[in-house]
């Protein structure tokens, strides 16, 4: 099958075995009862997808008999091949949930179709925006110790706002995220897999990172109410910070060509995030994806030479920590964080919907 989510094919150098590195870990092929749930699941979301399609093509001033052609024929091909999976799986070679993803992506690019969700990103990072001021002022008013699991959590709450995903995209559709609301209503702790005791050890430590890869994934209080903070919080210890997003559109992911305006956005209202942007320790990259999860086995140059150097990696969001690179291995530390939004994902795994992941691993320790 044709790749249609990559631009180059770069190896991600802090992997600690590229040779047996595989992004997606299981094949639905063989698996009916899981690839029966993930078809279903990709018929019942193409029709939100399908509304924000309409309104995106009008807005760039496409009729509204245009654009209901330009949805048609997406819907037709897409269809089709979710049909074309469920009669004959094996045809497909292995199958897996990135596969299903990129093939959804080409054709959406085939008609046209490209970046459904650029109104509802512009407008969710205005909102975001509008409250990034205070909580940053909220998080720099607590006690070091208690500091870091603060952002954690509003990383957490900032992941529900993902369009990608049917329960949540059905809470949000034409409605704004409540922040504060999410971070009040988070499952409490211990979490499902909850390594947060760990991770602030090592942020207590007195040995700040020297570099870390943040692999961010939705726009608005996802990036900026949960990693931006956390990037300020890494950077003020003494880290250089490299924020990698997606190099081209896919659902509601935040893009490179949107995070530099953004961030330059967040800095006007932040003296600290003005500082490193300024002095170059805070910095945007292009990932070379163009995917709701992420194949480390194929990134970008520019990611590639920016992980020179780095000893944190942070995977974040559903699809780029566990639908993809739950088990994959790094030479450094690194965290995995996500909001479970799916049934499938929670039965494969024994959790519920909405539970919370946080797993910290320490470079050499075993995977757990």
């Amino acid at each position: 099958m044709e790749q249609a989510c990559r631009t180059d094919e770069v190896v991600f150098p802090l992997l600690a075995n590229p040779a047996t590195y595989r992004a997606g870990e299981w094949d639905l092929a063989r698996e009916p009862g899981q690839l029966d749930y993930w078809l279903d699941l990709f018929r019942r979301h193409f029709p939100l997808l399908l509304a924000e399609a309409l309104r995106e093509l009008e807005d760039r001033g496409l009729s509204r008999r245009q654009a209901r052609e330009s949805c048609a024929h997406a819907e037709r091909e897409f269809y089709a091949y979710l049909e074309a999976l469920a009669e004959n799986p094996e045809a497909f070679g292995r199958l897996d949930i990135l596969a299903i993803n990129e093939r959804r992506q080409q054709i959406l690019d085939s008609a046209g179709l490209g970046d459904v969700y650029r109104l509802a990103k512009s407008a969710a990072n205005q909102t975001a925006l509008d409250m990034l001021a205070g909580v940053l002022r909220e998080i720099d008013g607590l006690e070091d110790l208690v500091r870091p699991g603060r952002i954690v959590r509003g990383i957490l709450a900032g992941n529900i706002y993902d369009l990608g995903a049917t329960k949540t995209a059905e809470l949000f559709h034409g409605r704004p995220v409540d922040f504060h609301g999410a971070l009040a209503k988070l499952k409490p702790r211990p979490w499902v897999v909850d390594d947060l005791p760990f991770w602030c050890e090592r942020l207590g430590s007195g040995r700040p990172y020297r570099k870390a890869i943040l692999l961010v994934d939705n726009a608005g209080p996802d990036v900026v109410l949960g990693m931006i903070p956390l990037a300020r919080d890494l950077a003020g210890r003494g880290t250089e910070v490299v924020l990698a997003a997606n190099s081209g559109p896919a659902l509601n992911d935040i893009t490179y060509d949107e995070l530099v305006p953004l961030l330059e956005q967040c800095a006007l209202l932040d003296e600290a995030l003005a500082a490193v942007l300024a002095q170059g320790r805070l910095r945007p990259v292009p990932s070379g994806n163009r995917c709701a999860l992420i194949d480390l086995a194929r990134i970008s140059p520019e990611l590639a030479a920016e992980a020179e150097g780095a000893d944190l990696v942070v995977l974040e969001g559903m699809g780029r920590a566990i639908e993809s690179n739950w088990s994959a291995r790094f030479t450094c530390d690194v965290v995995k964080v996500a909001m479970v939004k799916t049934g499938g994902l929670a039965e494969r795994f024994g959790w519920q919907v909405f539970d919370l992941v946080f797993r910290y691993e320490s470079a050499g320790m075993p995977n757990s």
